[in-house]
Order: structure tokens, then sequence, then C-alpha cells
């Protein structure tokens, strides 16, 4: 089990460290330090709206960005290693593939997780600049918005084990997509005509519902949460994490590496 762990951390910690070097990953911290020049700005011009208008700019910005390093990031876990030809080596070695998945994907975890931090102490700091606080229920949206990343770090696993990087990315995005409106497909027949009702519904309950996870407005108003709502959302992305990566394994176990 030790030994099995140590593997599983060496695999994340090595994906962590490759990922905070890339160029994207820079632009994403930059980020943070734009929050402090918007929040000058905003301060300025806003009539007693500053608080709402930063919150509301840098969830939406944190949302936006960390899509973007879930989805490019998480194309490139396997499709890097295939390229450089270092899979085969790293396999040779007592690595399981199913190991190797999932400690990329702790790595891909560990890698959003960072980005957030990163803009959180921004957006704390912007509204430090008006007399604001990070406050409870801001926590919690970026929690939400961390645990959707997750999942969308979780859907880039899944399709880079089993297709190349650009379709990894366009699949990705797609399933974003098609995630956040998994209300208007449940109802598409009534909207679109000749549009089958059993696809709209068969969509909504298959895909996940990436609109469960924004609580963006609530947290901007300054909203009190219900822990059992920031529980529910957690085990719902959990489940569909786990089966997302016992799919990828299962996909990637079977892929023709050469």
């Amino acid at each position: 089990m030790m030994s099995w762990s140590r593997r599983l951390r060496s695999v994340a910690f090595n994906t962590l460290l490759e990922s905070v070097r890339q160029k994207l990953f820079v632009a994403v911290v930059f980020f943070a330090f734009l929050l402090m020049i918007a929040a000058l700005v905003l301060k300025d011009i806003s009539v007693h709206q500053d608080r709402k208008i930063i919150a509301d700019i840098g969830l939406a910005a944190m949302d936006f960005f960390g899509t973007i390093v879930a989805v490019f990031i998480g194309a490139d876990l396997v499709s890097k290693d295939l390229e450089r030809r270092t899979l085969h080596l790293l396999l040779v070695k007592p690595l399981a593939r199913e190991e190797y998945i999932v400690g990329r994907y702790l790595g891909l975890l560990a890698t959003i997780f960072t980005s957030l931090v990163l803009m959180s102490f921004g957006l704390s700091g912007a509204l430090w600049t008006i007399g604001g606080s990070f406050g409870w229920s801001l926590a919690g949206a970026v929690y939400a918005i961390f645990l959707q990343l997750a999942l969308t770090g979780a859907l880039a696993t899944f399709f880079s084990t089993t297709s190349s990087r650009l379709l990894a990315i366009l699949g990705t995005t797609v399933m974003v997509i098609l995630g956040r409106m998994t209300d208007v497909l449940k109802n598409a027949a009534l909207v679109v005509e000749g549009f089958p009702d059993w696809l709209g519904k068969g969509l909504y309950l298959i895909l996940p519902n990436l609109l469960n996870f924004d609580l963006k407005n609530r947290a901007v108003y300054q909203d009190t949460f219900d822990l059992r709502l920031l529980m529910g959302l957690t085990a719902y992305a959990a489940a569909y994490i786990l089966a997302l990566l016992s799919l990828g394994s299962l996909g990637f176990a079977r892929r023709d590496l050469k």
C-alpha cells in the first residue's frame, strides 16, 4: 500500500511541476494581479456596489480561467508523454496504467487547486482595497467552482486516455457546454420542433449538471450556504469523477501505445 501511494504521489507531483511551468498557468497567476488593478478602477466608477461588482467579476473569472486550465492541461495528460516517448519508460517501471491515470489526475487536481488559491488571494486583495473581506459565502462559492473544475478535469482526463489532444479538447469543451445547458436539453422537445424528447431527457440524466455548482450569485449577495448543499455537491462530483476515471483507466488499459 505504501509503495502504491508513493507511486501516485510521484506521478501527481511531477504533473503539478509540469503544469505550473506552462505559460497557461503563468497567465492564470497574472490574473490575480489584474484583480487588484480592476479593484482600483471599479471602486471609482461604481456607486456603492464595489464589493458586488468585484466579487462577481472575480468568481466569474475563476470559473472561466479555471475551466481553461482544466480543459487544456487535462487534455495534455497522456498525449504529451506519448509525443515525448516517455510514457513507455514510465510504464516499464512498476507503475500500472491505472496508477498512471489516477496519479496524473491528482496532479491536475493539485494544479487546479493551486490556481484557485492564487486567484482567491487576488480577489481577497482586491476586496481589501475597498474595505471588503473574503467571507464564508465567497469561500463556499469558490469550493463549488473547485468541484466543478475537478469534474471538468476528470472529463478531460477521460478523453485524453482514449483520443488525441485535439479531440480531447473538443470533446471536453462540448461536454462542458452541454453540462451547463442540461435544463435546456431536458425541455428541448418543447422548444425545438422535431427534437426527440427521449434524447433530451436522456442527456439530462447522463450528463453532469454543471449548473448545480454555480453559487456565484448567492455569494455576491452574501447569502449563507447550508453545509448539506456543499456536501451534496461533493458527493455528486465524486460519483462522476470516480466513474470517469474508472472508464478512462479501462479504456487506457486497452489502448495500443505503439
